[in-house]
């Protein structure tokens, strides 16, 4: 097992404009970063430094993993400035996560707001990826907001 306090490092592969002044980034890792709905990253943006991040893809996706972003501090206006094939610093994961065991069975509501969704995302698609674990099969997304354009997320389609 990987120690998760050493850092790795990661690929900026793809940017995802979400809102204004949230994106969503994938980071690419050499070998696969294991980790469960809820966990989050710590990511540093060399020179400037290191902030933890919601891990907000999902973990049955093994090649990559995503975090998303409000800009808001020097970090993050940093990794604003950043470009595919740039290179960042990736330690974790780290977190209990959600209790996957316990929600076996249940039935589920799962509310947030702004870029509270990111969190949420990962348990999200497990929960729709793996249907009859958690409960009646009937599922609905859904994202709510003031503002469609300042949604995180409002502009992804289901498949």
């Amino acid at each position: 097992m990987r120690n998760p306090y050493l850092p790795r490092i990661a690929k900026v592969t793809h940017v995802r404009e979400e809102a204004p002044n949230i994106r969503t980034y994938r980071l690419s890792l050499e070998g696969s970063m294991e980790f469960t709905p809820g966990q989050f990253i710590e990511l540093t943006v060399f020179g400037y430094g290191e902030a933890p991040f919601s891990i907000s893809s999902s973990p049955l996706k093994k090649d990559s993993l995503e975090i998303t972003v409000r800009r808001m501090g020097v970090v993050t206006k940093a990794l604003f400035n950043a470009s595919i094939g740039d290179v960042v610093g990736v330690r974790g994961s780290f977190g209990n996560g959600w209790p996957l065991q316990k929600l076996k069975g249940e039935n589920l509501v799962l509310i947030a707001g702004g870029i509270g969704i990111a969190p949420l995302r990962p348990l999200i698609e497990y929960i729709c990826f793996r249907p009859g674990e958690m409960g009646e099969d009937d599922r609905c997304p859904c994202n709510c907001g003031r503002r469609r354009r300042r949604m995180a997320g409002a502009n992804r389609r289901r498949n």
